[in-house]
């Protein structure tokens, strides 16, 4: 996902700053770019010094760092909040002192609505810290948050499992027949970022109208026709058979306008809001919208 708006932001003749803790992947991306406006930072959100340093000179912030798998969290709670809670208050104790940034947009996950396991509580918080920043902080910096769905096809979401266990010829395990999550194809997360880091005024949350699919189906048209059968495991500690962009006591203040919902904050009045939480369980694609929208998604991923 960092790879894809990276190289959209180098394609608008904008400098970049990469700032994470992985050297690797780092590496990995400068030589897969080769571009001069392509500047990277070794760091950890977790470390406010070099937080301080990263956004030095900085106009815009794409906030991504996350502890993101469910299990993980799950096992190891504390190091969610580290990462998630308090590297996200570094981050906007850093633009404070600092000044000078005009936006940071952070990337949540619609498992922070409603939320069930550490995850998404962590998120949560996160979204809670972001969107009050407007408010408690005097500075000119806008502070947005938007909500994704599973991103086909990160290395977070449950796609490269399932083809890696089909190259495996391996059963492919699903957690229940009828959970739903919703899609957000790859090639679609740099406009959406865009959108936002434009449009947003300030201290909303911004979630892109999605559809959705049943997990059994994805699995069922990532095998197509291949001899390899579906293993139902279980819903895991942490996760909801179905999951909300927007939850019932945001449906007030939440608006809908050219392809999204923008949350407002606490207390906000919104004209003509939305009447219902927004749930995975509805707009569910068939098998053929499922597959036209998996095939399309998936050559991103041989591309990068």
């Amino acid at each position: 996902m960092g790879s894809v708006l990276v190289e959209t932001l180098l394609k608008q003749d904008h400098t970049v700053r990469v700032f994470s803790r992985d050297e690797t992947k780092q590496y990995e991306m400068r030589h897969a770019l080769q571009h001069p406006n392509l500047r990277f930072q070794i760091g950890d959100v977790r470390n406010f010094i070099s937080m301080r340093e990263a956004v030095r000179g900085i106009d815009t912030i794409f906030h991504c760092a996350a502890m993101k798998h469910v299990p993980s969290c799950e096992a190891s709670p504390f190091e969610a909040v580290r990462t998630n809670v308090m590297g996200t208050q570094n981050l906007i104790d850093a633009v404070y002192l600092e000044g000078g940034v005009e936006t940071v947009v952070a990337i949540s996950t619609d498992k922070a609505c409603d939320p069930v396991g550490v995850m998404g509580t962590t998120k949560r918080l996160m979204e809670k810290l972001i969107t009050q920043a407007n408010f408690n902080y005097s500075s000119n910096t806008r502070y947005v948050c938007v909500r994704f769905g599973n991103v086909v096809p990160s290395r977070g979401s449950v796609f490269p499992f399932f083809l890696k266990l089909i190259e495996e010829g391996k059963p492919l395990t699903v957690t229940c027949k009828h959970m739903t999550r919703f899609l957000l194809p790859l090639h679609r997360v740099s406009e959406v970022l865009l959108h936002v880091a434009t449009h947003a005024e300030a201290g909303e949350i911004w979630a892109p109208d999605l559809p959705s699919a049943y997990i059994n189906d994805i699995a069922d048209v990532l095998r197509e026709d291949k001899d390899i059968p579906i293993q139902y495991i279980g819903m895991r500690p942490g996760e909801k058979l179905h999951e909300l962009l927007v939850s019932e006591e945001e449906a007030s203040r939440t608006r809908r306008t050219r392809g999204y919902f923008v949350i407002a904050p606490p207390g906000a009045k919104v004209r003509r809001s939305i009447d219902q939480a927004v749930s995975s369980r509805y707009g569910i694609l068939d098998k053929e919208k499922l597959h036209r929208l998996l095939d399309t998604a998936l050559k991103e991923i041989w591309r990068l």
